[in-house]
């Protein structure tokens, strides 16, 4: 007599195990294709956000830089079809007030500290540093944070931006407030320097302390040369933007017609009584068709 059971039983067995991997496989690659869509969704708005899937139910993680940015996530994973729910379990980071961002530039690189609104503008932040500042190590120690003013990724990219011009230093922003000190590389980055900060800084910022100091320059030059047609041209040093000055007005009058090219540069490293030198020098020239004054001094 023939035993159905020992033929019909596996085959049912059989049948119900290739179902069930068709399904799982079945369910593996609905869950890959909505990954990917969820992926695609978020990517542009959203990168702080993950998703994943769990068959067609969806789970979004992730820092949110603000409540506005978890609603608008979950809307966008609501919307891709064939996801059945959306549970957000993402987190805010804590409000910081103030907020406050710090690059430090000494021998050792720069250290970033404080906070940054999300982790692209911490991102953002690292890669402006590092490209204001071409082989120097940038060492992050950032914290995400909500409270940032709204001119805060100008703000602050402007200090890294400006921090490059100093061989050490600290620019800080504390809200929208500005400051800045160290010593200037060189010379004409001490003057660009404080061109850029005598205009309007980006991100509605208030500079509220200047302290960086001009560079030193050994051996200390200065000189004035009466062209043939009377001019003057200045070169060289000036320890300060007052002394620079009081130097102009004493050769715009020697000059004739006032002509006077201005080559000076503010460093520092001077020596005792030069601007009292250099006005001797000026008053020399004035009664020579042509001639050099000059002043070189080792600091």
């Amino acid at each position: 007599m023939c035993n159905w059971r020992k033929w019909v039983l596996p085959c049912i067995l059989a049948t119900a195990v290739l179902t069930a991997l068709a399904m799982l496989f079945h369910l593996g690659s609905i869950e890959r294709d909505l990954a990917a869509k969820a992926a695609a969704a978020l990517e542009q708005d959203h990168g702080w956000a993950t998703a994943t899937l769990d068959g067609r139910e969806l789970t979004l993680s992730g820092i949110a830089p603000s409540a506005e940015a978890q609603n608008e996530a979950t809307l966008l994973a609501s919307a891709i079809n064939d996801v059945r729910t959306v549970r957000d379990v993402s987190t805010l980071p804590p409000i910081q007030a103030p907020f406050v961002f710090e690059a430090q530039k000494g021998q050792g690189g720069i250290v970033l500290s404080g906070f940054a609104p999300s982790q692209a503008a911490r991102e953002a932040l690292l890669t402006a540093t590092r490209t204001a500042h071409d082989g120097v190590t940038v060492t992050d120690q950032l914290q995400i944070a909500r409270g940032a003013p709204v001119g805060f990724a100008d703000l602050a990219g402007f200090g890294v931006t400006q921090l490059a011009r100093l061989a050490e230093g600290d620019i800080k922003t504390d809200d929208e407030e500005f400051s800045i000190v160290g010593s200037a590389a060189t010379p004409n980055d001490f003057t660009a320097l404080n061109e850029a900060l005598a205009g309007v800084l980006p991100g509605g910022g208030v500079l509220v302390a200047n302290d960086v100091t001009a560079p030193l320059i050994s051996p200390y030059q200065w000189s004035a040369t009466r062209m043939s047609d009377g001019a003057l041209m200045l070169d060289g040093f000036a320890p300060d933007s007052t002394t620079l000055a009081s130097i102009m007005d004493a050769a715009a009058g020697i000059g004739a017609g006032g002509q006077v090219s201005n080559n000076l540069l503010i460093g520092a490293g001077a020596a005792e009584g030069f601007a009292s030198a250099a006005e001797l020098g000026l008053q020399a020239l004035a009664g020579m068709t042509s001639g050099q004054a000059a002043i070189e001094a080792q600091s």
